[in-house]
């Protein structure tokens, strides 16, 4: 039976599981005469480095209603100098593996090898061809694990323990029958009610992703956002967040692509909203972090209850006054209100071919968005880059809103959840079942499985 393992980034709250997971594989490989790691090496230190530079990776498993750490890899571009000495076939970008452990009570459960498989995804979804790493020579599991996997030696390193193989395994895209780009909205098309993914959902879209389907998100909402409603969900290639305005690659949570504002828009924005009383959620980089300002004052219960709802996310940076609340390079502004108030706003802002404007009332709620963004920061405009990087021929999509209209128009082939607006429908290609009854991962079983 096939292990479901969910990765993730791991975080600081992780280290102790971690280092006990190394500390019970010492132990395991000791029993074995196998002398590769000790005390001092990986340590503790080691892991915090890997958590804080994000390249450290945890596989989780469920047991008996306990999550654990079954599996942990760092995936980086870093290497020792030795690296230099190998003879390596691939003369393009590669990425490296370090410390790939797999936790003694979840070992011969095939879990190294479906980790190795996940992670040459993830490195074919950065456009990656090679994955070179080192292996202990007198490890001779490992060794099967890595040659059994593709990987072939290219060079020796000695370090402190002795010899150390140097592998590489350059990738190849699996030929599919049909090269689809399968995009889907998230928010009242793949999302529940409840803002979750049906287990159903979930499973049967893993799946499918498993068997080589292309499959990715398209989402008016941030990466940090869209990975807590998407956990378990498995994705082979980027995402698209903040209605196009951002590609990222969903495990590094690397910028693949933008589209932002210059200076002088920018400043326009402020003017017109401040003119208009409003004051929004503005979101920006400041000192090159991501943040979400806004000042409570001005808070009404839409802004609450979207604060509440996301509660702990760090992004979030309540501030004074207009200065403060206007800093950093913006590249995302949502007014949340009453509609009356923000429809001046949207008429000003639909009518400027700079900026992309779009307005509708938040679903199960009263109170009105108004958000406003980058002219080419559309859904559809970075599906068709998405498209180009994979060389795909056709586009199959899933929405249920307004602001999903751009995404259907240039895809070749459009599905409106039963609960769409109407406007989506009448431009749909067909209508499937609703978001809490599974509607997009029954259509993709009855025609991607096929």
């Amino acid at each position: 039976m096939q292990e479901k393992i969910a990765y993730r980034l791991a975080a600081e709250n992780d280290l102790d599981e971690i280092c006990a997971l190394i500390k019970a594989a010492i132990s395991e490989m000791v029993k074995h005469e196998i002398f590769q790691w000790d005390e001092i090496y990986p340590a503790r230190e080691d892991f915090l480095s890997d958590i804080n530079s994000r390249s450290l990776f945890a596989g989780v498993i469920d047991c008996e209603n306990q999550k654990r750490i079954a599996v942990i890899y760092v995936l980086n571009k870093d290497c020792d100098d030795e690296y230099k000495n190998a003879k390596w076939k691939s003369d393009g970008e590669w990425m490296v593996v370090h410390r790939l452990c797999v936790h003694p009570d979840f070992q011969r459960r095939g879990i190294a090898k479906a980790t190795l498989n996940h992670i040459e995804k993830e490195v074919l979804g950065l456009g990656i061809k090679s994955i070179r790493l080192d292996v202990f020579s007198q490890n001779p599991h490992s060794l099967k694990l890595y040659e059994h996997s593709g990987y072939h030696k290219t060079g020796e390193a000695l370090w402190r323990k002795g010899f150390f193989y140097l592998m590489e395994k350059v990738l190849e895209e699996k030929t599919l029958k049909e090269k689809t780009l399968y995009v889907t909205d998230l928010d009242g098309t793949l999302l529940n009610r409840q803002e979750k993914i049906n287990p159903f959902s979930v499973d049967a879209i893993n799946a499918l992703v498993e068997k080589g389907m292309l499959f990715t998100y398209a989402t008016a909402r941030s990466l940090v956002s869209a990975s807590k409603v998407t956990e378990g969900l498995s994705t082979n290639i980027p995402v698209i967040a903040y209605n196009g305005t951002f590609i990222f690659h969903p495990s590094t949570g690397e910028i693949l692509s933008e589209e932002t504002f210059s200076d002088e828009e920018r400043k326009y924005v402020r003017k017109v909203l401040t003119e208009h009383k409003i004051s929004p959620l503005v979101y920006s980089f400041i000192d090159g972090v991501e943040k979400v300002s806004w000042i409570p004052e001005f808070e009404n219960d839409g802004v609450r209850k979207y604060l509440k709802s996301r509660q702990g996310d760090k992004r979030f940076r309540s501030v004074d006054n207009d200065d403060l609340l206007y800093e950093g390079r913006m590249f995302y502004f949502t007014c949340i209100g009453e509609k009356d108030e923000l429809e001046p706003v949207y008429e000003i802002f639909s009518k400027d071919r700079r900026y992309r404007c779009t307005m509708q009332q938040e679903i199960y709620r009263p109170e009105y968005w108004c958000e406003i963004m980058p002219a080419l920061a559309t859904k559809s405009n970075a599906i068709k880059k998405l498209k180009k990087m994979w060389g795909c021929t056709k586009v199959i999509s899933f929405g249920d809103a307004i602001n999903d209209i751009p995404m259907f128009e240039i895809s070749d082939e459009c599905y409106a959840v039963s609960n769409a607006v109407d406007e989506l429908k009448s431009i749909a290609t067909g209508i499937i079942e609703s978001n809490d009854d599974d509607g997009v991962a029954k259509w993709l079983l009855k025609r991607a499985g096929e």
